[in-house]
């Protein structure tokens, strides 16, 4: 289920044409794992998550997005490895994905079969630090800090990426982070995201 309050939309040709919201958007995910039949290879559980996320127009030049999720297995008689909840990772130098909701700096397949909390935050402007360089103002790019926490029940502490990319429209976007534990810091890495498919980092 998916709710975002106070939707506008405007009628166009007859048609309803959603318009945006000054409100943030809320989902419930709710997924069962039922064993028919008592067979033992079956798997049985239920998993539930709650998030929140916003896109935030602050002017022509600067926007913020952010989104948030909480999760839970409500119950695990049996999971299997596709069962578990995994995280969004970019492993890999060069990705199609893009930085805003996942973790540059986390290895492949990590997950958690008991509880999550998981929050992203991205500031993004046309003016944030090279672009204050005179010769760099008429430049075709923007600059976007990220910041991404996760917590489970397989770390003793929360686990962080700081990171800071510069983006060249639909030709893709260069970022540089680095991951903690806590307060220790733990890696850092340098990333390039090529859209494959069209897709507009600029949202």
């Amino acid at each position: 289920m998916e709710y975002t309050p106070y939707m506008k939309y405007r009628i166009k040709d007859g048609k309803k044409e959603y318009a945006g919201s000054a409100y943030p958007t809320f989902a419930l995910k709710y997924k069962k794992g039922i064993a028919l039949l008592n067979q033992n290879e079956q798997s049985d559980y239920d998993k539930v998550d709650f998030s929140v996320h916003q896109n935030i127009k602050l002017s022509e030049f600067d926007r913020i997005n952010y989104q948030v999720v909480a999760g839970a297995f409500l119950s695990k008689q049996k999971l299997y490895a596709p069962d578990l909840n995994y995280f969004g990772t970019n492993p890999l130098l060069i990705t199609e994905k893009a930085f805003d909701y996942t973790f540059s700096l986390l290895p492949n397949y990590s997950n958690s079969h008991s509880q999550w909390l998981e929050t992203h935050f991205n500031y993004t402007s046309r003016y944030l630090l090279l672009k204050r360089i005179p010769f760099l103002q008429t430049k075709q790019f923007y600059e976007s800090f990220h910041l991404h926490t996760l917590w489970n029940e397989q770390t003793q502490q929360p686990y962080s990426e700081l990171g800071y990319s510069i983006s060249f429209g639909f030709l893709g976007k260069v970022g540089i982070f680095g991951s903690f534990d806590g307060f220790k810091h733990k890696d850092t890495g340098i990333k390039i995201s090529i859209p494959l498919f069209g897709q507009n980092w600029n949202r």
